[in-house]
């Protein structure tokens, strides 16, 4: 009996050692493809950040706050759904602590779980349903995501198509980003659907035996989810707004990486290009592989700029100074969750929300 708190404590020190031999194991990863970006295209930040037009670049860096501000917008309207009211300014500080974490922890799903904490810390009600829309909210993050892969994949055809075997993992990837809307679709019609399926035998069977197959913690979690999501579905207004947000946002990521390359001086690449590059790096930087992606985004987008025939000197210095802009609103996340400590309780009303959901 002695020993079971040294076995706990044993297993708690080696799950914190595993993390922070992660942690480190990831930055060094970020910092090695981000290093190797840079010498591979020659590309110099100092020299880039030293040329007449480089203030511009406050622009882009105040420019993302707006992909900030509708990334906590839509996690709002997810949460009114719920009986969970916040304001925007507390929705916004919450998702900058958690892409704050999401650059400090290998992957961009340890923000979510972040937040997923901070917001139900002092929810006395609901707390399933407040970390619920977390995860509802990476979903639809993620549609948006491949919804914009898709139709710039489709208008890119004849450039990839014209690619010769040297540029092939550029033409799969691009591909691949592409034809996962098809998945995300199917996977988010699937949970839509789900009730009406469950009339179905062969269906019903078939999610019974993956209900007595998986772990018991996941066909919890998948469960919740499908609930949600018929919460949801009869929210239509809701389920357009926040699909549009998320569009917004993947276009609008885009349009800011367009705007750093024609200060830094980059004249060759259409609009489209950035379209395609931005999506398919975004894609790939959701592997969690590197802190918040960093690294990975960089390559796969010098990647691709390489293969469009933009300047050397440019393509790796315009994916870095995206990975600065993003770390500075990290940075911002960090300092909000310095500054907060434990006061990180947010105001849950339990009455109906604004749209006539009354909370259960």
């Amino acid at each position: 009996m002695r020993i079971r708190p040294a076995v706990r404590c044993s297993g708690l020190c080696r799950k914190r050692i595993v993390a922070a031999l992660r942690f480190m194991v990831g930055i060094g990863l970020a910092g090695s493809l981000v290093h190797t970006t840079l010498m591979w295209t020659g590309g110099d930040l100092g020299r880039a950040l030293a040329q007449p037009g480089s203030p511009l670049l406050l622009f882009c860096l105040f420019f993302h706050g707006l992909v900030v501000c509708m990334t906590s917008s839509r996690w709002r309207l997810l949460l009114n759904v719920q009986g969970v009211h916040i304001s925007l300014a507390e929705a916004m500080r919450l998702t900058l602590m958690g892409f704050f974490f999401s650059l400090a922890l290998p992957g961009t799903v340890s923000g979510d779980v972040m937040k997923m904490a901070f917001v139900t810390r002092r929810t006395e009600t609901r707390k399933a349903e407040a970390a619920m829309t977390v995860m509802l909210d990476r979903i639809f993050g993620v549609f948006g995501l491949f919804t914009v892969s898709a139709v710039v994949v489709m208008l890119s055809l004849p450039f990839l198509l014209s690619l010769g075997q040297e540029y092939r993992l550029v033409r799969i990837s691009a591909f691949l980003a592409g034809s996962g809307s098809l998945g995300v679709i199917i996977a988010f019609l699937l949970l839509w659907f789900h009730e009406s399926l469950l009339r179905i035998s062969y269906a019903r069977r078939l999610i019974g035996f993956l209900a007595r197959r998986l772990p018991e913690p996941v066909v919890e979690k998948f469960s919740r989810l499908a609930c949600a999501i018929v919460l949801y579905a009869g929210k239509p207004g809701i389920v357009l707004s926040a699909l549009g947000l998320s569009v917004l946002v993947h276009s609008c990521l885009a349009l800011n990486l367009f705007c750093i390359g024609r200060v830094i001086g980059e004249n060759i690449l259409g609009v489209r290009d950035y379209f395609l590059a931005t999506q398919v790096a975004n894609a790939v930087a959701a592997i969690p592989l590197t802190p918040g992606g960093i690294g990975t985004r960089d390559a796969t987008i010098a990647l691709f700029f390489n293969a469009m025939n933009a300047s050397s000197d440019q393509i790796g210095v315009i994916p870095v100074v995206m990975t600065v802009i993003l770390v500075c609103w990290g940075g911002i996340g960090g300092i909000i969750f310095t500054l907060a400590g434990q006061n990180t309780e947010i105001p849950v009303h339990k009455t109906s929300d604004a749209y006539g959901v009354k909370p259960h």
